[in-house]
């Protein structure tokens, strides 16, 4: 019975084991897509990513980045960009619901041309992100 047992409950723990590791990497993924955004929602300047957080309240998969932009030594500011997600398929990117920057909504046609224009073109996030420097831990996507 002690040995049935076992083989019952081993397989169900794997299980566990990997729903979890997959959850931590889909967020992982959404906390750099939103990451990505940084840049194309401030256009100038070096941003400085304070910290990024999975908040629990919202009702859809939600990255909150908190950052700095630093325009000039004295001139700088601070903002805040949320993003949402919805369920996407295996294996691609993170399918966006929402961004709201600074507590402003984005609308669905600028959104349209920020995944269009900047998300899908690999080259575009990658020339946006030598502005940004990520000072967050990434340990507060661990927690559920």
């Amino acid at each position: 019975m002690r040995r049935r047992l076992g083989l019952t409950i081993g397989p169900l723990l794997l299980g566990l084991t990997t729903v979890g590791a997959c959850s931590y990497l889909r967020t992982s993924a959404e906390a750099e897509l939103c990451k990505a955004v940084l840049p194309a929602v401030e256009p100038a300047g070096s941003i400085l990513v304070q910290s990024v957080t999975r908040e629990k309240s919202s009702t859809l998969p939600t990255i909150r980045v908190d950052y700095l932009v630093e325009m000039t030594a004295d001139a700088h500011h601070a903002g805040r960009l949320r993003c949402a997600f919805r369920e996407s398929v295996f294996g691609q990117r993170p399918d966006i619901a929402d961004i709201e920057v600074n507590g402003q909504r984005m609308s669905r046609a600028r959104r349209f041309f920020l995944e269009r224009y900047w998300l899908d073109e690999p080259q575009v996030v990658a020339e946006g992100g030598r502005r940004l420097v990520d000072q967050s831990e990434q340990q507060s996507l661990a927690t559920p």
